[in-house]
């Protein structure tokens, strides 16, 4: 069993980068990594368009914070997400690794995983975003 100190909540974060899905675990639930994290709470919100959430922030020792929430829209799998921009500057497969070997995640339960292909794409459209929010133009909805 970890240490009750090994997992650090973080009750506010804001992203230095995008916000990006990392992992999707197989049917899950918050409740599954509790017993891991006993002190850790569980919070509430609600996401415009994707109605309630339930999750957490967790500071991992490698220095990542990383958000698990369960998909409030179909079938119930856990999403754990990071910020793009210390994912990249350690590197997406090494933050992978960390976040498996420390939430002890069982390899089997992975059901996707984030690629350097796809985050690039994430990248080029947040730039594109970005640039159109810059010189005026409408961004499509």
């Amino acid at each position: 069993m970890p240490r009750d100190d090994l997992f650090k909540q973080v009750f506010y974060y804001r992203c230095r980068g995008d916000d990006i899905p990392l992992l999707s675990l197989k049917p899950a639930s918050i409740a599954d990594f509790l017993p891991l994290m006993p002190a850790i709470h569980v919070q509430h919100w609600h996401e415009d368009g994707l109605g309630p959430h339930r999750g957490f922030n967790i500071r991992l020792t490698v220095g990542i914070v990383v958000k698990l929430a369960e998909n409030p829209l179909g079938r119930p799998v856990v999403i754990i997400y990071g910020d793009s921009q210390p994912i990249t500057e350690k590197g997406l497969s090494t933050s992978i690794q960390a976040i498996i070997n420390e939430l002890r995640i069982d390899p089997a339960l992975i059901e996707w995983q984030q690629t350097e292909e796809g985050l690039a794409t994430i990248h080029q459209g947040y730039l594109s975003w970005l640039s159109s929010r810059q010189s005026g133009t409408p961004v499509p909805q």
